[in-house]
């Protein structure tokens, strides 16, 4: 509004000024048109300036995030396999869950099924250090193949429910890491992100809008997908992470993840048996009424 007001004030003593014949024809039109380009300038950097205040919180809540992250992992390293033996867990209404025995080497890409409420999750949250057993052992080991301590290890996860946050695809990817840019191309092409990007006309500048979810949740979970891979982490426990993708892409998709250095533990449950066939390993969880076996 202050600029189309702006622009008509400034147009509006020029032809007064033309009217008076002390500016020619062309002095007004200049000076109209002077009045656009200058006001307009004004106008679009007013805008990025707001852009740049309104993502001023979220920066500094993300580098305090990665700030603390960097810090709790100090005492942790890399996790690039697991053994578990004699796990058992209790859900809270008392049910015990007895987990088969395994070990994920170096590497190596697990599939872990299994019916709902068989303990996929509560395995993780186990893997995580995020709760502790009824019995049993986990294992971790370096790249070394030295053990790791539960609390010392430390291991990526992506969850079911894709975190995105109002900023950029291309932000929500690198998390305003710019050195991490050079490897955006091969990695939204990896997740299958660049067809979706192709349809947006700012591209991988789309800024994600939380409130009108302008990303669909197969979008985030490429989004979230592009994040873990683009900072290579060793060993990755990812949830249902191609729920809301179609069956094309997820088959893409994974066929890129097990191309890959990483060990990954996934769960799912919507696999062909074509492609359940193409991972190392698969663990399958039962009920217990149904016994559990791997």
């Amino acid at each position: 509004m202050g600029n189309a007001l702006s622009q008509i004030g400034m147009s509006v003593v020029a032809g007064v000024l033309f009217l008076m014949h002390i500016i020619s024809f062309g002095d007004f039109a200049v000076a109209s048109s002077f009045a656009f380009t200058i006001f307009s300038a004004i106008w679009d950097i007013t805008n990025a300036l707001t852009k740049v205040k309104s993502t001023k919180k979220l920066r500094e809540q993300t580098a305090e995030l990665r700030k603390k992250m960097a810090n709790t992992d100090l005492n942790k390293t890399d996790a690039y396999s697991v053994t578990v033996s004699g796990l058992k867990a209790k859900y809270k209404e008392g049910e015990d869950i007895s987990y088969p025995d395994f070990t994920i080497k170096k590497g190596q890409k697990v599939l872990l099924v299994g019916d709902s409420g068989t303990g996929k999750s509560t395995l993780f949250k186990i893997l995580l250090g995020k709760l502790k057993p009824e019995a049993g052992q986990v294992a971790f080991f370096d790249k070394n193949g030295q053990a790791l301590s539960l609390d010392k290890a430390k291991v990526g996860y992506l969850p079911q429910d894709p975190i995105v946050f109002p900023a950029s695809i291309k932000d929500n990817i690198v998390m305003f890491n710019d050195k991490l840019t050079n490897k955006l191309n091969e990695i939204t092409q990896a997740v299958q992100l660049q067809p979706d990007l192709a349809k947006m006309p700012a591209g991988i500048d789309t800024e994600v809008d939380l409130k009108k979810e302008n990303l669909s949740g197969g979008q985030r979970q490429k989004v979230v997908l592009a994040r873990s891979e683009i900072y290579e982490q060793p060993f990755v426990l990812m949830d249902e992470v191609t729920s809301a993708i179609d069956q094309t892409a997820t088959e893409r998709i994974i066929d890129q993840l097990l191309q890959t250095d990483q060990t990954i533990l996934l769960i799912a449950h919507n696999f062909t048996p074509e492609l359940q066939a193409k991972f190392d390993q698969i663990i399958q969880l039962k009920s217990k009424k149904e016994g559990t076996e791997k």
